[in-house]
């Protein structure tokens, strides 16, 4: 091999060894670097019952804008206040923005005057008024209470007596639905009353001592309360009639069996994607869209699986 042959391979060997460490370490090709935001999102009960369409939209959301989601319940339903602790370790973990459901007004505001400054807020579910929100989404409580009490008169007429059934206290949205129910009662004339569980497991005493009585409907603002009372209504000889608000994996055989004959489901998976959606936007100093206000349908066995209500109910994407 002559000079000029060994000159060029070597030439051509430095060459390559500079073209790959220079692609290496990103001196030719800079690929660009996607932020990654860290979220928690803070839910008020132990298993996230009732926020499985919820967890859906904001899964949806967090593919599209790059989210690290990180969602954190109760360690038990009687320890409400441990939302407060939860926040304050997420915040030290490093979460960017918070999306919290705390429908007790009372820890939801403990828990915005010990959040640290500058971290942004959103908020579902309570209508709590307070400069620490930077954005918020909330169901159409009287809405909903409205719609489904009437669907229960339509159904049963005027003469049973309606019991509204709460087992939690110091919810924000489900003392308002509470009242509805019962103004909407005596508004057509309807004997209406309210009873008060000590606990969800309360119901099937409930359930039996009204069947007993006869003449006797059921409804409740809660979910919670009205997952017991499907359960219960399910072991009755004949069912009484049992309305209510919101939607699971559990109410949804409760549903389709009628032993829930109809219930009020706000649009959660929606609910979810604008959460993350609106966050995202108040990290990255874009600022907040505004409150919304969820939609809602009256589901029951008959319509629950149309193609509108379908994408309330069984979202998928």
């Amino acid at each position: 091999m002559n000079k000029k042959a060994l000159a060029w391979l070597s030439v051509s060997a430095v060459l390559l060894v500079a073209l790959f460490l220079a692609s290496s370490t990103d001196v030719i090709i800079k690929e660009k670097k996607i932020p990654v935001y860290n979220v928690s999102v803070l839910i008020d009960n132990e298993d996230g019952s009732g926020f499985e369409n919820f967890r859906i939209g904001m899964d949806e959301a967090a593919l599209r804008y790059n989210v690290d989601i990180n969602f954190v319940t109760l360690y038990s339903d009687s320890r409400p206040y441990m939302q407060t602790e939860l926040l304050l370790r997420e915040a030290e973990a490093g979460a960017q923005g918070f999306i919290i459901s705390a429908e007790n007004g009372n820890i939801l505001e403990e828990m915005l005057e010990k959040a640290p400054a500058g971290i942004p807020i959103f908020v579902v579910g309570s209508p709590v008024d307070s400069p620490r929100i930077y954005g918020g989404l909330c169901p159409d409580y009287e809405g909903m209470a409205k719609s489904i009490t009437e669907r229960l008169i339509k159904e049963n007429g005027t003469d049973g007596h309606v019991t509204v059934v709460t087992a939690e206290k110091n919810k924000t949205g489900g003392e308002k639905m509470c009242r509805v129910m019962l103004d909407v009662c005596r508004e057509n004339d309807v004997e209406a009353s309210r009873v008060s569980l000590g606990g969800a497991d309360e119901a099937q005493t409930l359930l039996n001592g009204l069947s007993a009585q006869g003449g006797n409907i059921v409804i409740t603002p809660e979910i919670k309360t009205l997952e017991a009372l499907a359960a219960a209504n399910e072991k009755l000889e004949k069912p009484l009639p049992v309305y209510g608000v919101g939607f699971s994996g559990v109410l949804r055989r409760h549903v389709e069996s009628g032993h829930v004959n109809a219930t009020a489901v706000y649009d959660s998976y929606s609910a979810g994607y604008i959460a993350v959606e609106d966050i995202i936007s108040l990290i990255s100093g874009k600022g907040s869209f505004g409150e919304f206000q969820a939609g809602y349908i009256i589901a029951d066995k008959n319509n629950m699986y149309t193609k509108e209500n379908e994408t309330i109910l069984f979202p998928i994407y």
